[in-house]
């Protein structure tokens, strides 16, 4: 079998990501009684340049996609994302609050250095509340 570089590491991770996407349904194809979902989340991530945070909340409506995909903010991490689609999917499926804490499954890419990096320490707090 034949070893995976870097790069088709980071194309399968991007065909992943376009994958989901693609493939989502509308909160109202699969849950038709749902009035949609309310995410609120914070991502925290420390680098030299010190404490980052970032936090953001939205509403997903009936005839959304649901597919919920947020960036590592980190300028280090290299293919990094949070996906909180399945979160959302307990959500609606259960009508309950669903909430927790992700890490980053990226690497800190420091090809300078020599080596193959660091899984990157970026976290996101989530939460999520049905309509």
């Amino acid at each position: 079998m034949k070893k995976l570089t870097e790069t088709d590491i980071k194309k399968l991770i991007s065909e992943s990501k376009a994958r989901e996407l693609y493939y989502a349904r509308t909160i109202v194809e699969m849950f038709p009684q749902s009035n949609g979902i309310h995410v609120r989340y914070k991502i925290e991530h420390t680098d030299f340049a010190g404490h980052i945070e970032r936090s953001n909340e939205y509403d997903l409506l009936p005839k959304d996609r649901l597919c919920i995909q947020v960036p590592c903010p980190n300028r280090d991490c290299t293919q990094g994302y949070f996906s909180l689609t399945s979160e959302a999917d307990k959500c609606l499926r259960y009508g309950k609050e669903v909430s927790g804490k992700m890490r980053c499954h990226g690497k800190e890419d420091f090809k300078y250095y020599d080596h193959n990096g660091f899984t990157c320490d970026t976290t996101i707090d989530y939460i999520i509340t049905p309509l």
